[in-house]
């Protein structure tokens, strides 16, 4: 069942972007046999209704790891969007593509590429750095995001590599900070700030539950306003939908279907209200960041 939606009682600027989303459509398009979780449907026409829902004028889809390199589900939704409203981040197997096909992600609307070392054991994925060396080999030449799904402490690790790449760089999920944890005199905050200060990455402040029990805490609002005092310019927002994991812990048969979280997208929307006090703050976050970053056409006039 998909989590109730209630629309946000913030104002929210034209042309505002949720900039993580994922589509499950088993029906039409299978899971992947080796996947660590099964969700239960969230369709592009339900993505539709909740983007209506919450007001967002434009989405980025994300592919979610039960899908493995097969990104047909998120295709076929940033089609029924259509790509002036829709982007895509694809998983890729970097052995197996080549220009046309990468070629043809583009035009269908992806701009980026994920690497996921959160939901995937990293031993799968070989060497990190490895990956991280060929990830920028394809994006470079077409003009794609990266974007890096870990924890804090693996970009700590990974800062030199990281300080070095050319591309456009998007950390998921406050990057990966926990906020119970979060240290201002840290090394992981450390190292996030030199990569902010670089002026290529770009932070989500999307799904705050993974990163609290309570997305409402103290804790959280700080951490996310420090984020947004650092580098305004390059913060992003995303709902997370329809926000897998509810389970809590994976225990179960990764066939087993998993239900999704208890989560009010348009609750946690509101927050922001709090996170980026001002108009002016919402509007870079909402609208003129995720357009820098996905490429997204000016803003219609008709959606002005």
């Amino acid at each position: 069942m998909l989590p109730v939606t209630t629309p946000p009682r913030i104002d929210l600027p034209p042309g505002s972007t949720d900039c993580h989303l994922h589509v499950f459509d088993p029906a039409r398009f299978s899971f992947d046999m080796s996947r660590s979780y099964t969700p239960p449907a969230a369709t592009a026409t339900d993505l539709i209704e909740f983007q209506q829902k919450m007001r967002m004028h434009r989405v980025v889809l994300v592919q979610p790891s039960c899908y493995g390199f097969d990104n047909a589900a998120m295709l076929d939704a940033i089609a029924q969007l259509s790509p002036a409203k829709a982007r895509g981040i694809a998983v890729l197997d970097f052995e197996r593509n080549d220009a046309t096909m990468l070629h043809g992600l583009h035009a269908s609307g992806v701009r980026g590429v994920r690497l996921n070392f959160a939901t995937q054991k990293q031993t799968r994925w070989g060497n990190v750095r490895e990956q991280l060396a060929k990830a920028h080999r394809v994006i470079a030449p077409l003009g794609w995001s990266l974007q890096l799904h870990c924890q804090s402490d693996l970009i700590a690790e990974l800062l030199p590599e990281l300080s070095r790449f050319e591309c456009t760089l998007v950390l998921d999920h406050f990057a990966g900070l926990r906020a119970k944890d979060w240290d201002p005199r840290g090394s992981d905050w450390a190292a996030i700030r030199t990569l902010l200060n670089l002026g290529r990455t770009y932070i989500k402040l999307s799904a705050p539950y993974r990163i609290s029990d309570d997305a409402r805490v103290p804790g959280v609002e700080r951490l996310a306003g420090a984020l947004v005092s650092a580098a305004p310019e390059r913060m992003l927002w995303g709902s997370d939908w329809p926000h897998t994991g509810g389970s809590g812990v994976r225990e179960t048969s990764s066939q087993e279907i998993e239900p999704f979280r208890h989560v009010d997208a348009g609750t946690t929307l509101d927050l922001l209200a709090d996170w980026a006090p001002t108009p002016e703050l919402r509007h870079r976050i909402l609208v003129t960041n995720p357009a820098a970053v996905f490429g997204f056409d000016p803003l219609p006039a008709t959606a002005a």
